[in-house]
Parts: C-alpha cells; sequence; structure tokens
C-alpha cells in the first residue's frame, strides 16, 4: 500500500481510470456508437476523456511521489505505469491521428 500522500493520490486516480473506463465501455455495450468527432456522443466522450485526465494524473502524481516522495509501494509503481501508458496513447492519437 502506498504510504506518501503522492501515492496515494496516484492510486486512487488509477482507479478513477477504470471506472470512467468502464463506463465508456458500458455505454458501447449498450449501443452507444461514435460519431465524426471526439463530442459527437457525449455519453463515450464525457467518461473517456475522464479516464484519459485520470490515468495521465496517475502518472504525474505517481512519478512525484517516486522521485520526491520516496513512494516505494507495488500500487503507486503499478498505478505509474498505467498512467504512463495512458499517457503514451494520448500523444500517440495526437501525433499519429487516424
Amino acid at each position: 500500500m502506498p504510504h506518501t500522500r503522492w501515492g496515494n493520490w496516484a492510486a486512487e486516480a488509477v482507479a478513477g481510470f477504470v471506472v470512467f473506463f468502464g463506463l465508456a465501455n458500458v455505454a458501447i455495450a449498450l449501443g452507444e456508437r461514435g460519431g465524426a468527432t471526439f463530442f459527437s456522443n457525449p455519453l463515450i466522450a464525457v467518461p473517456m476523456l475522464l479516464a484519459a485526465i485520470s490515468g495521465v494524473a496517475a502518472f504525474f502524481t505517481g512519478l512525484y511521489g517516486f522521485i520526491r516522495g520516496r513512494e516505494r509501494s507495488i500500487l503507486a509503481g503499478l498505478a505509474t505505469l498505467v498512467g504512463f501508458f495512458v499517457l503514451l496513447f494520448i500523444i500517440g492519437e495526437l501525433a499519429f491521428p487516424h
């Protein structure tokens, strides 16, 4: 378990990522479909946007906890790793849109 404030925030942010990502997937499973733009369907776009924000927040709070707060818990490390992959995905989508 995280023992610093930054590690706790990273773990909570990655939990938020999982919840928001799950909500978007439930909306898709219930028949919602996207459109021409990201915000064409707010029932999918809003949870995905909140999931992205939570994932990036998990990365930066976890990284700060490891560098400055001497956080060494596995949960904070996993939260930072998940956040890193979310950030990497966002950068890839912005750099190479399809």
